[in-house]
This record gives structure tokens, C-alpha cells and sequence, in this order.
């Protein structure tokens, strides 16, 4: 990762001036961050008083543009966010007592906490319009989407969802996957080709046989693809989708046709997992050469996998959820009764899981599928994502709407950001009673 600091003027970042810090890969191996690599931009900006203010008192209200040092050795001094900033208005807080500082907030107001190591799933945001969307993917940071609508086209967005940009031709798209970087893309184009894409979605090419494409999954660098059919066959490629190989044999699962419902990969291509209707979780270790049962035969409508593939979770449809921690040797069985949908998606780490159920609510959980959180309204859920940390997630509606959201604080009263004499952290007013993160020191904790 490269680091480059520039100056940033009196503007709708810094109001104050400051400096502008970008951070981001080197894929060129130049040495220099050049504008393309950029994957992350925060500020650092100067107080209205070009200094910083004691707040020594257990309770202070704080003021847009201003910059505060908890010093109270004894109680943690609570500052309460302004009620009515302007957008832009920043608000920058550290400590320098032993009792520490907490952030409060008003009625209506929350923060930004994917940059606190938040996970997404309280608050949702409509985005797009009405289609027929029917799967959605995500690239590691979040950041790039790209969506299929069913008898419609791709879209493909690359700031998180806000916007989207129609891609391709009207298909009877299905299911989507992504590259960690989010430039190479798959997609199910239902009874023709798999289609895949090397520049973000801007153009696409037709590979492989003709199916009744059910899902399809990836590796991190796009290169191993993993596809089933409804009732059909497993497909692996291992050239980014050039060339496919059917799954064909004496032994199970290869011997016939089946019902299947959804696949999942390890980042690297070598843990595979996929789900059948009616029969039997199957996993392979050796990037889809050979395959293993595992389970009760139930009607398995979804999977999820974390990065080194050993984490999994698996939905049956008016079943429960199951989880493994072995590579799916072992399952145990989660959550109620539910119908839940063919989609779900995981944290790299596999502690953040995010599912849906068929005409009902988004489901998330931050322990491994142990305890599970009801998210979001009633609607005709069709895919979920989410990015490698699970801060960003986002889901769409067969019939409604795009669905992000991003790590929030709880919103009003009850939510708060706090720290210790180390820590610190600076927030901006973004509007809508949010307010964004630009830069944090130490460990800051968020409710």
C-alpha cells in the first residue's frame, strides 16, 4: 500500500483547510500512487481556532468546526453532536484525561462506522428503481457492485450503490459474482452462454455451454468460477470463464443431474461448496476435481463461505440455517423454521453473516451464525452481498428496489462513539443526520 499527502484547501472537506490523505495499491509497481489506484481518501483538517479546546466538564455541547480534549482525569466527559450542523460541519474530538470522552448524539442523528470496524445491516437506503433484480455482487472493500435484472440488463456501480450504470443488452440474467477488485464479473445468462467481463461490466463476451444457470461463484482474482445448473451439472473454470469443465462421473455428486440452488468459493478457488434441493450439501477441496456429501437430504437453498473456505453457512427453505466450521464436515443447526431464500453472503472472516427470507426480512449475524438479528421490512428478497469485512451490504428486490447499506452507530439517543485518553477522532456532517468518519486514532468504540 501507498500513502500520498497533499494539501487540502478551505472547502466542502475541510473547512478550515487541512490535509488530504489517499492510500491505495501499487498495481503498477511504480512507486507512485497514481490517481487510478486510489481505493481510499480521508482528511485531516485544521480546528476553526487553529487549535484545540479544553472541554473539562462531564457534559459539553459541542460546536461545528471545532476541536475538543477530554481532560477530566475522573469521568469521562460526554459531548453531545451539534443539533442543526451544516453539511460539511466537522467536529473533531481527542483525549488527554483518564476518564476518556463519548460522542452523543441527537434525535435522528448517527454516525458512519465502517471506518470504526462496524458492520452494516441497521439502517437501509432505497437506491436505483423498480426491476426485476435478481442477484447482486460485491467487490472485498464494498465499493463496487454490479446487479442483473431479470429480462433486463446488468448495472454495474462504483460508489457503494449510490449511482448505477446499465450495462449489456436485455437477457434473462440470473445469477452475478465478482473479483475481489471488482473488475471481472460473471454472469447467468439463463439457457445461453455464461458471460463474463474483464473491465467492470463496461463490455462483456459469451463462454461456455448452455444451461439453466442457478448461481455461480468466484475466486478472489476472478480466475476460478464455479456455476451450477437447476437441473443440471457442476461447471468449473479455472481461465476466468475462457473454458468450462462439466462435472461428469460414477460418484456423487457428478453421476446425474440436479436440483441446485446455490455455490459458494473459498477466495482462492480451492475450498468449493454447493447446495442440492431435495438432497445434499456437497464440498470440494480440491477446486471442484472431486466432491464429498455431507448432511441430511433437505431442501439446501443457500451457501455462504468465508475466505479460507472453512467457515460455511447453509439455508434450507422452510428449514433452518446451518453453520460449519470445518470445511462442512460438521454442521450445526442455527435459527428458526424459515423459508429462507437462495442468497447469502459472508465476512472473509465468516463472523458476519448476512441472509434473506423469501417475502420477509433480511437476516444478519456478527457471531458466526450463533445468534441472528431481523433486519430491514418485509419484501420479495432475491440476492444479498456483502464486502470482506461485512461494514457494507446490500441487497436487492424482485419487483422493488436496490437496498445498501453501510456500519452506522445506533441511530438517535442510544447510539455513541467513545474513546480512551489514546484515542481520537474526527466527524463530518454529510447530511441527512449522518455523520462520516474522516480520520480516527487508536481504537475508538461505536454502539
Amino acid at each position: 500500500m501507498l500513502t500520498s499527502v497533499d494539501g487540502e484547501a478551505v472547502g466542502a472537506n475541510c473547512g478550515y483547510g487541512g490535509k488530504k490523505v489517499m492510500t491505495g495499491r501499487d498495481s503498477n509497481a511504480n512507486g507512485v500512487l497514481d490517481a487510478e489506484e486510489i481505493s481510499s481518501t480521508s482528511y485531516i483538517c485544521n480546528c476553526a481556532s487553529d487549535g484545540w479546546v479544553d472541554a473539562t466538564g462531564t457534559t459539553v455541547q459541542a460546536q461545528s468546526n471545532m476541536c475538543y480534549i477530554a481532560r477530566d482525569d475522573a469521568a469521562q466527559v460526554v459531548l453531545t453532536l451539534p443539533a442543526n450542523p451544516d453539511v460539511g460541519a466537522l467536529v473533531r474530538v481527542k483525549g488527554g484525561g483518564a476518564g476518556g470522552w463519548k460522542i452523543a448524539q441527537n434525535p435522528g442523528q448517527a454516525v458512519y462506522a465502517d471506518k470504526l470496524g462496524g458492520m452494516a445491516g441497521a439502517v437501509w437506503t432505497a437506491r436505483d428503481s423498480d426491476r426485476r433484480w435478481a442477484s447482486v455482487a460485491s467487490s472485498a472493500d464494498g465499493s463496487k457492485l454490479v446487479a442483473s435484472a431479470w429480462g433486463g440488463r446488468i448495472y454495474t456501480s462504483t460508489d457503494s450503490g449510490a449511482t448505477w450504470i446499465p450495462r449489456a443488452t436485455d437477457r434473462g440474467w440470473y445469477g452475478v459474482a465478482s473479483s475481489a477488485d471488482g473488475s471481472k464479473l460473471v454472469a447467468l445468462d439463463r439457457f445461453n452462454p455464461i458471460q463474463t467481463s474483464n473491465d467492470g461490466g463496461v463490455s462483456w463476451s459469451a463462454h461456455g455451454p448452455i444451461g439453466d444457470w442457478a448461481s455461480v461463484a468466484s475466486s478472489a482474482d476472478g480466475r476460478s468460477l464455479l456455476a451450477v445448473e437447476f437441473t443440471g451439472r457442476i461447471h468449473v473454470s479455472t481461465d476466468g470463464g475462457e473454458n468450462w469443465t462439466r462435472c461428469t462421473g460414477p460418484n456423487a455428486p457428478c453421476d446425474r443431474d440436479r436440483y441446485w440452488s446455490s455455490v459458494a468459493s473459498s477466495a482462492d478457488g480451492s475450498r468449493m461448496v454447493a447446495v442440492e434441493w431435495g438432497g445434499q450439501i456437497y464440498t470440494s477441496a480440491d477446486s471442484g476435481v472431486s466432491w464429498t456429501a455431507h448432511e441430511s437430504t433437505q431442501d439446501w437453498y443457500s451457501v455462504a463461505s468465508s475466505a479460507d473456505g472453512m467457515k460455511l453457512m447453509a439455508g434450507v427453505y422452510g428449514g433452518q440455517i446451518y453453520t460449519s466450521v470445518d470445511g462442512g464436515a460438521n454442521w450445526t443447526a442455527r435459527e428458526s423454521s424459515r423459508p429462507w431464500q437462495e442468497t447469502a453472503a459472508s465476512s472473509s472472516d465468516g463472523s458476519r453473516l448476512v441472509t434473506a427470507v423469501a417475502g420477509g426480512q433480511i437476516y444478519t449475524s456478527d457471531d458466526g451464525g450463533v445468534s441472528w438479528t431481523a433486519r430491514e421490512t418485509d419484501r420479495a428478497w432475491s440476492s444479498v452481498a456483502s464486502s470482506a469485512d461485512g461494514s457494507k451490504m446490500v441487497g436487492v428486490v424482485d419487483g422493488g428496489w436496490i437496498y445498501t447499506s453501510v456500519a452506522t452507530t445506533t441511530p438517535g439517543v442510544d447510539g455513541s462513539v467513545s474513546g480512551t485518553a489514546a484515542d481520537g477522532i474526527e466527524l463530518q456532517y454529510v447530511g441527512g443526520g449522518m455523520f462520516n468518519v474522516l480520520s480516527h486514532q487508536g481504537s475508538p468504540a461505536h454502539r
